[in-house]
């Protein structure tokens, strides 16, 4: 009996899981057909007024999330490690640091 209920739950989480990954697959092409019927329709107008059709771009400036990360980093660092420009190293306090010993170069 064990060994019924046991095939029968397998069988039963295939199916869900079977089902889960048709729907799945089913709004996928769902959303990629209705972009089709858009980007037809708009081809469709654009012959019809005999404007050309602008393309559809994507504009990806990799600096502006390179400069969004790097400011969101520094808000979380603490005030008294923050960088202050070149030779910030130099002028730094170094009485806190206890677990090294200062050598002169």
């Amino acid at each position: 009996m064990a060994d019924f209920v046991t095939s029968m739950v397998r069988f039963l989480v295939r199916a869900i899981v079977l089902a889960m990954g048709l729907v799945f697959a089913a709004s996928l092409l769902l959303v990629v057909v209705a972009l089709a019927l858009l980007w037809g329709a708009r081809a469709l107008l654009a012959k019809v007024t005999g404007q050309p059709m602008a393309p559809w771009v994507m504009r990806v400036n990799p600096s502006a999330g390179w400069s969004r990360a790097s400011q969101a980093a520094s808000r979380w660092q603490p005030a008294a490690r923050q960088p202050k420009g070149r030779g910030a190293a130099a002028g730094r306090d170094l009485v806190d640091v206890t677990d090294v010993q200062v050598k002169e170069l």
